[in-house]
């Protein structure tokens, strides 16, 4: 398989639409000198402080009709193709067989939904301070709301908070740069009737300068429960908020599923912590999360994994899990590297901490992260090539033991931080549904699997389910559906009918 092949196989893997493969071209201008305020030091006790998640600023962006969702839908479950062909059919036809999802539910909904509002809004959340991270500094970060137009306030049916999945270019997630997966999901959200809620997060948006603190999850759930504040500010500005508590649904992908996961936890510990929000929980939908990374999701990145051969951990696509081992080892190393201020030579070999890129430019890992750097899926072919030109990384030989140090060369705080991301063994008071692939070439289908066995048996009969999609039943591009597809969040709109009629 040659590099423009792999590149498409991650790209349909991640679900993102096309981007340029250039190579990183830093811009360093000399000219600009920065100046670093001293923050103020907040204590760690303040994160899910009600203090926060103050509405900075608010702009209304567009309307989307609802013939324009519906489109955008069949445009994405359909893969591209018309919908009148055979595997769009067998797509909509095994969708709504599995879990009640009928695309004509976007436009003949029952409450009446008209049309869907779009709203950015800035408002400010806590964050750790780099090389002190134990306490904390406020930070503006940003994000988007949707909101049913044509409804009565009293209507909506919820609020979906919605943490998305791992992006290295900070700007890849945003709707004005990726519209595919920037309206599609959202949108068909709230034209059931659901104030929908997508933080940037921390690293990304208007933070973007900032690393994303991806091994630390707590400060991402506080930035998303932070904007049901703001949220619940706006709407009361713009005479849209009910007069009774909405139901809160917490849902995300992946590193965003994982993150909806200890969402429900520290608000289910935290009484305080949805103060303000106009909100009570009622139901956590995580997909695909990385619930289990210390465990199951490592030894998948130590296996040396193959489809036809040792395919133990479930992967659907050999070329897509070796394509994104090297990428995703490196932005969780990265994210550690900024907030410890430690040296990615510490965990990585050398050879992919620093290196030169084809224009002759010294780069450090760091580099291919910030604001200026390519796109996720150019990120991710460059340091696979450098992964295996540099170290015995390969296809075929794809273990992360290639390019980690060994175990007994790493930091104990390194291996705390990195198992303290793990939350799979906990009691719930209140109803969670984890959604998962049979099949996952990036998070291992033994993270839901694990989670799932372990609180349910610490939590009451009933509360605690399971949902696998088979990825046989939904094609993509003649070939079965893997991580990040829109199949998942159709299935998530069948489900949510269920539990909210």
């Amino acid at each position: 398989m040659n590099n423009k092949s792999k590149l498409f196989a991650i790209g349909l893997s991640l679900g993102l639409i096309s981007c340029t493969t250039n190579q990183l071209q830093l811009n360093n201008d000399s000219s600009k000198q920065v100046i670093k305020k001293t923050p103020q030091i907040i204590a760690q006790e303040q994160l899910f402080s009600a203090n926060y998640g103050n509405l900075l600023s608010s702009e209304y962006i567009t309307n989307y009709s609802l013939d324009t969702i519906k489109n955008n839908a069949v445009q994405n479950l359909c893969m591209g193709m018309n919908q009148d062909s055979k595997i769009c059919q067998q797509n909509l036809t095994n969708l709504n067989h599995d879990f009640a999802f009928d695309l004509k539910s976007i436009k003949n909904n029952k409450l009446g939904v008209t049309s869907v509002n779009v709203y950015n809004i800035t408002y400010d959340t806590l964050n750790m301070i780099p090389a002190n991270n134990h306490n904390y500094q406020v930070k503006t970060v940003s994000g988007s709301i949707f909101v049913p137009h044509g409804i009565h306030a009293n209507k909506i049916k919820g609020v979906i908070l919605y943490y998305h999945p791992t992006m290295y270019n900070p700007y890849d997630y945003s709707p004005e740069n990726n519209p595919k997966t920037g309206l599609f999901y959202p949108a068909m959200y709230a034209s059931q009737g659901y104030i929908v809620v997508l933080p940037d997060l921390l690293g990304f948006g208007v933070d973007a300068n900032e690393a994303h603190p991806y091994m630390y999850p707590k400060v991402n759930v506080a930035a998303g429960i932070n904007m049901l504040r703001a949220t619940n500010n706006l709407l009361t500005k713009l005479a849209l908020s009910p007069s009774n508590k909405l139901p809160l649904i917490l849902n995300g992908f992946s590193e965003g599923g994982m993150l909806s996961q200890w969402a429900s936890y520290l608000i289910q510990n935290n009484t305080a912590s949805l103060t303000n929000t106009n909100t009570k929980l009622a139901l956590t939908l995580p997909m695909s999360g990385a619930f289990d990374l210390s465990d199951s999701q490592i030894k998948k990145e130590y296996a040396n994994e193959s489809v036809q051969q040792h395919n133990t951990y479930l992967a659907q696509n050999q070329y897509v899990t070796a394509l994104a081992k090297p990428g995703l080892v490196a932005y969780a190393v990265n994210s550690y590297n900024y907030y410890t201020k430690t040296s990615c030579q510490q965990i990585l070999q050398a050879s992919l901490c620093n290196f030169v890129n084809e224009s002759g430019q010294n780069l450090k890992l760091m580099d291919l992260f910030l604001p200026s750097a390519p796109s996720t899926l150019a990120i991710q072919d460059i340091i696979y090539n450098r992964a295996t030109k540099a170290t015995q990384y390969a296809e075929y030989n794809n273990s992360i033991a290639n390019i980690v140090l060994p175990d007994n060369q790493l930091s104990l705080d390194y291996l705390q931080t990195y198992h303290a991301i793990d939350l799979k063994d906990w009691q719930t008071q209140s109803p969670i549904l984890y959604l998962h692939l049979d099949r996952d070439s990036l998070v291992t289908p033994f993270n839901s699997l694990v989670a799932y066995k372990n609180v349910s048996k610490r939590s009451k009969s009933g509360l605690v389910s399971i949902s696998a999609i088979h990825n046989d039943r939904y094609q993509e591009h003649n070939a079965q559906i893997d991580h990040n597809n829109p199949i998942m969040y159709a299935a998530t709109v069948g489900i949510l009918n269920k539990f909210f009629p």
